[in-house]
């Protein structure tokens, strides 16, 4: 994946967290997020993929279960307090909205 369709995805993203994004926006932000974590997974980043995640969370995409686990172990290994924060901010957001 080259790095301008990296930067276009990311834009897709942003598009879709803005208040009122119409539904088209939304399904591709989703598409785009979950494109992107599974991107940062594959190549073994560990800090961009929590980061990939709270987006995908944000825009309410369906992470699958193995994302879930990569990012959670992740967290949990990390030094830096800004990736449990987030980790623990992503896994918040998605037992509020249940």
């Amino acid at each position: 994946m080259k790095r301008r369709v990296v930067r276009d995805m990311k834009r897709l993203v942003q598009r879709g967290v803005l208040p009122y994004a119409p539904s088209e926006d939304q399904e591709r932000s989703q598409e785009a997020a979950l494109a992107l974590l599974t991107r940062s997974i594959k190549f073994g980043h560990h800090r961009l993929a929590v980061i990939r995640l709270a987006k995908a969370v944000e825009v309410k995409a369906s992470v699958t279960q193995e994302q879930w686990e990569y990012c959670e172990r992740v967290a949990a290994e990390s030094s830096d307090i800004a990736v449990r924060c987030l980790m623990i901010s992503s896994v918040n957001r998605i037992q509020v909205s249940f």
